[in-house]
């Protein structure tokens, strides 16, 4: 009796147990092509000129750190909180951009935060991006990236003096030629 239900259900069993296996065969491979996936990601941001963090924004966890800010910052890398690894202090920065990434509803906010910040110990104009990122498991992190742009801001006011000069020697030439024309 218990035979022919199995039967009317759809077999004798080896079907579920087929199933089964394929099943369990497709979650192996999605759980590797999720490890490839975050395997190339932090191989990329570690890979980059620019300072990359990930931190939690309700527990302060450092979930991620590239070895460009671990060094630019002397950061401790076994250090389990973002102020504590990247300002050694044992409490939550007053300035922490967490804030800034949740409006007063506590709702998330969409757009990047950006600003600059000057490193007086390194002499060096940091261009900061602060935003919300959703992690490979789910969670909704806030993800900083720092790129240095002391150069460019050199190579921008050595453009302008450039372009000042030009200016003033085409005036100059033109106001000279003028009375003599």
């Amino acid at each position: 009796d218990r035979a022919r239900r199995m039967e009317g259900a759809g077999g004798d069993g080896r079907e579920g147990a087929d199933s089964s296996k394929s099943m369990a065969g497709g979650i192996g491979k999605a759980n590797a092509d999720t490890n490839r996936a975050v395997t190339v990601l932090r191989s990329s941001m570690s890979n980059v000129d620019a300072a990359i963090y990930v931190c939690d924004p309700e527990t302060n966890a450092l979930v991620y750190a590239n070895d460009y800010l671990l060094e630019l910052k002397n950061a401790d890398p076994w250090a389990t909180r973002c102020h504590e690894a990247l300002y050694g202090s044992p409490v939550p920065c007053s300035f922490c951009p967490h804030k800034q990434l949740f409006d007063s509803g506590g709702h998330p906010v969409c757009t990047p935060i950006q600003s600059e910040v000057h490193l007086n110990d390194r002499n060096r104009d940091v261009f900061l991006t602060d935003r919300l990122v959703t992690w490979h498991d789910g969670r909704l992190l806030h993800m900083r990236v720092g790129t240095d742009v002391t150069e460019r801001r050199a190579l921008a006011v050595a453009e302008a003096a450039n372009q000042a000069q030009r200016d003033f020697l085409a005036r100059m030439s033109h106001e000279i030629r003028t009375p003599m024309n």
